[in-house]
């Protein structure tokens, strides 16, 4: 089967993608997004789940396309910020736990 050829972006779509890409919240959404699509997971189910599960990576992959093509850096920074958020969140869920466990052991 022949590669397709990629189809420019509209200047539209170039502008709200530039858009999203300045938006923190956008940008959580748009990492959630690719999550779904599973870019990095294995395809490969040994049933017809497989060209379900392509589909949706080959969809993270154009998106990912899109992101490159508006800003090369882009990504990057957003996979940065992605990590440096879950660990801040993890740090606030071991500190809430160590105030629950001190006020049930009386020492708040």
């Amino acid at each position: 089967m022949a590669a397709k050829k990629e189809v420019p972006m509209a200047p539209e779509i170039v502008e709200a993608l530039q858009v999203v890409l300045r938006n923190k919240h956008c940008r959580i959404v748009l990492w959630w997004i690719l999550e779904q699509c599973g870019i990095y997971r294995n395809t490969f189910s040994g049933n017809s789940a497989t060209y379900f599960m392509e589909g949706e990576r080959n969809i993270g992959l154009k998106i990912l396309n899109q992101i490159a093509a508006v800003d090369a850096r882009a990504y990057p920074k957003l996979m940065l910020e992605m990590v440096a958020e879950r660990e801040a969140q993890r740090e606030a869920r071991k500190m809430a736990g160590k105030k629950t466990e001190a006020h049930d052991a009386g020492q708040d």
